[in-house]
This record gives C-alpha cells, sequence and structure tokens, in this order.
C-alpha cells in the first residue's frame, strides 16, 4: 500500500470512528431505552385505570390512586424485571429508588387525572349548602 493511500485511509478511519463516537450511546440512554416498553406499559395502565376508578367513585383522589398502584403492580412488576436486566449494577439501592421515583411521580399524576376526570364530567362535586 502506497504511503499517501495508508494515510487517507487511517484518516478515513479516524473520521468514522469519530463519528460513532459522537453518537454513541450513553449508559443511562441505553437503560431507558430498554425499559420503554415497560415504562409505557405502566404508564398506560395508570391512565386507564385512573380514569376508570376517578370516574366509578367519589373516594378522595390520594385513596383512588392507591388502588390504581395497587392494580397495576403486575407491570411495576415487570418494570422492576426489566430494570434489574438493563442495569444489574443497580439491584437494590438504584433500582429500587428509580421504581419508588416511578411510584411517586405515578400517583401524583394518577390524582391529578382523577381530578380531571371528575371535573370535566361535572362528578363527585361536593354539594354547597346556601349559607342564607
Amino acid at each position: 500500500m502506497h504511503k499517501c493511500s495508508f494515510v487517507a485511509a487511517a484518516a478515513a478511519a479516524m473520521v468514522v470512528a469519530g463519528s460513532f463516537a459522537v453518537h454513541a450511546e450513553t449508559e443511562d440512554e441505553r437503560v431507558h431505552r430498554l425499559i420503554q416498553p415497560e415504562l409505557k406499559q405502566i404508564s398506560d395502565c395508570y391512565l386507564k385505570f385512573a380514569i376508570l376508578y376517578g370516574r366509578s367513585s367519589c373516594e378522595a383522589a390520594a385513596v383512588v390512586a392507591n388502588a390504581v398502584l395497587a392494580k397495576c403492580s403486575p407491570e411495576e412488576r415487570r418494570l422492576s424485571i426489566a430494570l434489574d436486566a438493563a442495569a444489574p449494577y443497580g439491584k437494590g439501592g438504584f433500582n429500587n429508588s428509580f421504581l419508588d421515583g416511578v411510584r411517586k411521580g405515578g400517583k401524583s399524576s394518577i390524582a391529578a387525572v382523577v381530578l380531571d376526570v371528575r371535573a370535566k364530567e361535572g362528578i363527585c362535586v361536593p354539594n354547597r349548602q346556601n349559607s342564607n
């Protein structure tokens, strides 16, 4: 191989390798990509049952949110399994914190959906007595 051709080939290889390095997936991105289907399933479950339970019960939104979390526990278990598979180094501490965050964020989102559904449909509105 001619020296000039070798230098050109080496330069081309460095450019190609550099473009892959720029687009390399970070560890957080990799884990998120791998657990994305389970995150969608749990989100869909939360939304579905927040609407259903919100329409069918006038319990406090926090009570309904707890019932929804219990109903979606199979999806949470699948997310936990996927998270442990995607990030085995995080079993226990980090993964448990992640799941706690999903639950906490889910609970507040569920309560908001319940209140929104009730307000839009005019259900579970407290009776206001005339104070006259």
